[in-house]
């Protein structure tokens, strides 16, 4: 997470610094408010992961207040500096921000790592599939199909993490592999009914790379694990 923190933000700087035009933002499908939304989640949720993994947000705490401060004052800042290079500062850019920010730490406030992690990886996948036009935000089907595998190997990967605390189902037994593999599918199968449902192209391709993910990520998982109870 410390690494993730330490390229993530540096990303979105320079992306909120590029100047583009108001057809990048009409062709993408997406509000350039929900592009400041999904931007700052993933920003303040990092940030939380890289200071307190396995803790709850304790709003008693000063950390808290510290990384919500200091997401606010730097987006403050990236708005006024973006009068520098070509984009208009926005206010309602920095309340979409600052309204992420407290989203997230709310998300972390009930929900320890694994199950919030896995809640910000469902919204995250819905938002690119169903909010985005895939002809901005992926070029061509092969690329678009590479998002689909990564996400949805990363997805199974969180899911089998947080199962494995609510259940504790032991890897050998058939019901884990139903899990690991039913869930993802299921939510494959949901998302590509709403991605159908807003209007989004329909490639099989992009189906079949994320069911191989699922189970590639699933089969990693177990041999994984086998090979280290064998050596231990």
């Amino acid at each position: 997470m410390l690494v993730a923190i330490g390229l993530y933000w540096p990303a979105i700087f320079i992306a909120t610094h590029v100047p583009i035009s108001g057809e990048f933002i009409q062709d993408a499908g997406m509000s350039d408010k929900t592009m400041h939304f999904l931007a700052y989640l993933a920003l303040v949720s990092i940030a939380w992961f890289a200071i307190s993994p396995f803790e709850k947000v304790n709003w008693k705490k000063n950390k808290v207040w510290i990384i919500l401060a200091a997401v606010v004052l730097y987006s403050a800042f990236d708005e006024w500096l973006q009068g520098f290079v070509g984009r208009s500062p926005d206010v309602f850019d920095f309340v979409a921000d600052v309204s992420a920010a407290l989203t997230a730490l709310f998300i972390v406030t009930f929900l320890t790592f694994w199950p919030a992690v896995l809640t910000l990886a469902t919204f995250f996948i819905f938002a690119i599939t169903c909010l985005t036009s895939p002809n901005i935000a992926f070029q061509n089907e092969y690329i678009n199909s590479a998002f689909f595998f990564l996400s949805y190997a990363f997805f199974t990967l969180v899911w089998i993490q947080s199962s494995q605390r609510i259940w504790n189902i032991k890897r050998s037994q058939a019901k884990w592999f139903i899990s690991s593999i039913g869930v993802p599918a299921a939510a494959l199968m949901t998302m590509t009914l709403m991605s159908l449902a807003f209007g989004k192209k329909f490639w099989p391709l992009n189906i079949i790379t994320a069911a191989s993910a699922i189970i590639a990520a699933t089969a990693a998982t177990y041999l994984t694990t086998k090979a280290l109870n064998k050596k231990h």
